[in-house]
């Protein structure tokens, strides 16, 4: 009877390690994400695109909220599917095909274009199951001497981690969520914005000085009028308040002269500055 006993109770502990096992693999399961071709449209090469899915799937790994499927391996699977065509699915309306071919829960695709003096990156993350876009980020950056290969990574490295900030947050990844090209504006010492605050600075010095040059003009014109009338007084009744006035004004615009050199060169020293860090 003791034995029946001991059965039992090894019996009840199997089932519930037994349950216990099922349920942590259960939650150690994770939505599969494949992330597909990002578009590369107008002014873009293709290989930039290439090399920006390959990043997306790697930060996206780094939030371990998602079991990642990059587009190599895509392409390996679609191909093996003999479903090759189906890796330029950018609609809701393919998701639901691409998902059962893949076995993902979730795609995420997207294009990359040029537009002027502007890269810009639109992503999309497609729930399969409900064939409806869960997330989309669109994103801008100023493309700054020609470089547009460096404004499209920018933008696309942007938009990934506002797309996944929380999972990144959870993971203790910090996500770049500054507004250095996004869609809301610009507000960088980088980039385009770096360029305008170059050019105010330069413009401000260039005020400055002339204003400062101006005025010093002015001060020591004034100030020999006021050694004319100090000279004057010496054959002639002139009054002492006529000439102190004309010195006044003298020294006035001298020293206001003076000030605005120094500010001009202030101004212009860190138009400098800024030009360098802009060029690194």
């Amino acid at each position: 009877m003791r034995s029946d006993k001991r059965s039992r109770l090894t019996a009840t502990a199997v089932a519930a390690l037994a349950t216990l096992t099922s349920q942590g693999a259960a939650a150690a399961e994770l939505p599969k994400l494949a992330v597909m071709k990002i578009d590369a449209k107008r002014g873009v090469d293709a290989a930039v695109a290439e090399v920006g899915e390959e990043y997306l799937a790697a930060r996206i790994t780094e939030t371990r909220a998602f079991e990642v499927i990059s587009r190599d391996d895509v392409r390996r699977l679609l191909e093996h599917a003999g479903q090759l065509e189906l890796m330029v699915c950018d609609t809701e309306s393919c998701a639901a095909e691409v998902g059962g071919a893949l076995g993902v829960d979730l795609l995420l695709n997207g294009t990359v274009s040029r537009i002027d003096d502007t890269a810009m990156i639109t992503l999309k993350l497609i729930w399969v199951s409900e064939a409806k876009v869960e997330r989309r980020e669109a994103v801008e950056a100023m493309v700054v001497d020609d470089k547009v290969d460096a404004a499209v990574m920018r933008a696309l490295k942007q938009a990934g981690d506002r797309m996944f900030a929380a999972e990144l947050e959870a993971a203790g990844v910090e996500p770049d969520l500054s507004e250095e090209t996004g869609t809301g504006g610009a507000a960088t010492t980088g980039g385009e914005g770096g360029k305008l605050w170059t050019w105010i600075a330069a413009g401000s010095a260039a005020l400055a000085l002339a204003a400062g040059g101006g005025l010093l003009l002015w001060g020591n014109l004034e100030m020999l009028e006021a050694q004319a009338l100090a000279d004057q007084s010496k054959t002639e009744a002139v009054r002492y308040q006529d000439f102190a006035e004309q010195r006044d004004r003298a020294t006035l615009g001298q020293i206001a002269g003076l000030s605005a050199i120094g500010v001009g060169a202030l101004a212009a020293g860190g138009a400098a500055a800024l030009f360098f860090v802009e060029a690194e």
